[in-house]
């Protein structure tokens, strides 16, 4: 995969507005909200966030960067007020801001756009028209893994050497959190035996996630098991409602009420996450999951499905397992061997939580995507410079 690392630069004053299509407490918005805070925290970058749409996340945001909500009915306002702010570079977070960018286009302004989705939400969801949007006012890309810069290629066109694969990231580095007192207490919450084994899941509650999966999953870990019962717990999504409702119907039929946890979104998931023994990724689409990385960063070894997306990129041969896509017999297999070794449990999730601290740290991300901002805001002002622009200092 052809693609060179940017060379760093020194220029102390890049001012740039940053997008998210929501304030929702997801994946790419949180990660997003670290990136930012981040750079603020230790670059001379200015950040300005655009929030395509409100949301919880909002309040964070406007703590480390001024923070604005997308308004369509006054974009020639917005135009003014950006024109004032004199951006360097435009960074759109995810493939959906097509519409904004396009709105965006005359401020004659580069564009960064951070992929994090694959083939089945570029193609269905988020629409040939923002695609199209977005490829256009597209200068460079990053993206979420190799995974989605193949995607990207191969869906798009988009030429390799403009694509920066930069693998996702989050606060891996967890030396102070006590993940003892936070495990009993989850355990005691959800009237867990204290030696019950316990396998995790985590996101949001729909088709792509698969938490039908981990329904099945849990089956067939029982039969495996039985007379020993594990728990499942899953964080995040919906807990109630018409379409959780339709998971609750299997879990019932199935006799699995006693042992399977729905706890929906929480404001501090890692202590659930602390509560797992093993973490397993049923989704049939994911970039590069947060929620692997956090699970890592508490020495949890991690189960996923290969041609799912990113997940082999992490675990390789010393984190866990990948199981053949959509094999749910497969993944119970490794799931019950990693409960019945506790040497084997413990070296894996020893592997993924250096591979996470080493890797996948915001301090070891975010340095490489200031270098790409840098780099894309440096060739534009030369590209201006080479067309005769007389450009200020």
């Amino acid at each position: 995969m052809k693609n060179t690392s940017p060379p760093a630069s020194g220029h102390a004053s890049t001012k740039v507005l940053f997008i998210s299509h929501d304030a929702q407490p997801h994946g790419a918005q949180i990660l997003l909200l670290h990136l930012v805070r981040w750079i603020a925290a230790n670059t001379r970058v200015v950040p300005h966030v655009l929030l395509k749409q409100d949301g919880p996340l909002r309040k964070d945001f406007e703590a480390v960067a001024r923070t604005m909500v997308w308004r369509p009915d006054d974009v020639a306002g917005f135009l003014r007020k950006c024109r004032g702010e004199k951006y360097d570079v435009i960074y759109s977070n995810t493939i959906t801001n097509g519409a904004v960018l396009e709105a965006l286009a005359p401020l004659d302004c580069p564009v960064i756009s951070h992929i994090h989705e694959l083939g089945y939400w570029i193609t269905y969801r988020s629409g040939a028209l923002n695609n199209a949007q977005v490829v256009q006012h597209t200068d460079y890309y990053i993206t979420a893994s190799h995974a989605v810069t193949d995607c990207l290629h191969e869906t798009l066109g988009l030429p390799l050497q403009k694509i920066f694969p930069i693998h996702e990231f989050a606060p891996t580095r967890l030396e102070a959190f006590d993940a003892a007192p936070a495990r009993r207490r989850v355990r005691e919450e959800l009237k867990i035996p204290a030696g019950a084994p316990v396998i995790g899941g985590s996101g949001t509650t729909d088709w792509r996630k698969s938490p039908d999966l981990f329904v099945q999953l849990a089956r067939a870990v029982q039969k495996r098991m039985a007379p020993k019962e594990a728990h499942f717990i899953w964080v995040g999504g919906d807990a109630s409602g018409a379409e959780f409702g339709m998971l609750w119907h299997d879990v019932r039929r199935l006799g699995l009420e006693p042992v399977m946890h729905f706890v929906g979104h929480r404001e501090n998931p890692r202590d659930y996450f602390a509560a797992f023994d093993v973490f397993a990724l049923t989704s049939r689409e994911d970039p590069y999951p947060l929620v692997v990385l956090e699970a890592a960063a508490l020495g949890i070894p991690i189960i996923g499905f290969e041609k799912s997306g990113g997940i082999g990129e992490f675990v390789e041969n010393d984190a866990g397992f990948v199981v053949p896509y959509l094999d749910i017999d497969a993944m119970a297999a490794r799931a019950t061997e990693l409960l019945a070794d506790d040497t084997l449990r413990r070296t894996l999730g020893t592997r993924a939580r250096e591979k996470a601290a080493q890797r996948h740290d915001v301090s070891v991300a975010a340095p490489r995507i200031v270098n790409v901002i840098e780099w894309v805001r440096l060739n534009h002002r030369i590209a201006r410079l080479a067309n005769g622009e007389k450009i200020a200092a």
